[in-house]
């Protein structure tokens, strides 16, 4: 069964298209702050340290596929997933789960710019 799940997540990301990529990552980012704040929250530090990875990873991801040529957003996004991966970086850091309430709002409204066509860069 874990296998089936599996082949149809990875089916999921070969087949959709650059936009649906996108959010994907952006969901997986904010599931990741989440299990991040929840695990400092609980006390599970090494979990935490693990997810919050994660999500920078994502961000650098994000970031890595920004065409900085298409203008003045690409430029924007860029900065902003900067500041987001330096707001994980401090949450880390200091176990703060309150940094990654904000860093979740934030990047909850990138994502729904992005999912509502404002923010389509390639």
């Amino acid at each position: 069964m874990l296998s089936q799940r599996l082949a149809y997540q990875q089916n999921s990301v070969t087949t959709a298209p650059p936009e649906k990529l996108v959010l994907m990552l952006y969901d997986g980012a904010l599931r990741f702050i989440a299990e991040g704040k929840g695990a400092i929250e609980r006390g599970e530090l090494s979990r935490a340290n693990a997810s919050l990875g994660n999500a920078q990873k994502i961000l650098n991801e994000l970031r890595i596929g920004l065409n900085l040529q298409a203008g003045e957003i690409a430029g924007n996004l860029e900065r902003l997933y900067e500041y987001i991966n330096y707001r994980l970086i401090q949450a880390n850091i200091k176990k703060d789960p309150q940094i990654l309430t904000e860093v979740a709002e934030l990047l909850s409204e990138i994502r729904a710019a992005w999912a509502q066509g404002v923010c389509r860069v390639k």
